[in-house]
């Protein structure tokens, strides 16, 4: 690897696409008596794994400042059950093995790492648009998020608006105070 460029973030992208079609379809499944009306991928510090949470109209009506709290949705795999088909590897592990593989120094990959970790969000959020494209043309309201692990807002406030209808952005900004 020479590059950040020589990496391919497209298979990582389509796995997110389908694992977030399979998500649906496995709430829907294990909780039919709940109307999903958010879906989160959460990966984890590094961006090296993925977790999932979704929430439910039943939960916004409950709580109105819960819309945008993913921490409290209610539905996951911890709440739900192991789900078979969902792997929070995405394709992760080869991308970061290539950069762990590549034998550069400590300067020269922290800034190789940011620019990953940038990049491997920007194909979970290319993913999650895929699927809203495909699986949710008429849920305007249905709020998809990228819970970004670090320390600045601005990152996550961007991806909620490249990835829901300006409805939810503005409900999103109003009740994050973003």
């Amino acid at each position: 690897m020479d590059s950040v460029s020589d990496i391919d973030f497209s298979s990582l992208s389509q796995q997110v696409t389908q694992a977030a079609a399979a998500i649906l379809a496995y709430c829907e499944q294990q909780s039919p008596d709940a109307k999903v009306v958010g879906l989160a991928f959460c990966p984890d510090e590094d961006v090296r794994s993925v977790y999932w949470v979704a929430n439910t109209s039943e939960a916004v009506e409950e709580d109105p400042y819960s819309e945008f709290e993913f921490v409290d949705w209610p539905l996951s795999e911890d709440e739900l059950g192991p789900m078979g088909s969902f792997d929070g590897d995405l394709g992760l592990t080869e991308i970061w093995d290539s950069v762990d593989s590549s034998g550069l120094d400590f300067e020269a990959s922290f800034e190789v790492y940011q620019q990953v970790k940038a990049k491997c969000l920007e194909a979970i959020a290319e993913g999650l648009q895929r699927f809203r494209a495909a699986s949710l043309q008429d849920q305007e309201d249905f709020a998809l998020l990228v819970a970004i692990p670090d320390d600045d807002p601005s990152d996550t406030v961007h991806l909620v608006k490249q990835l829901n209808s300006e409805a939810v952005y503005q409900r999103y900004t109003e009740a994050t105070g973003l």
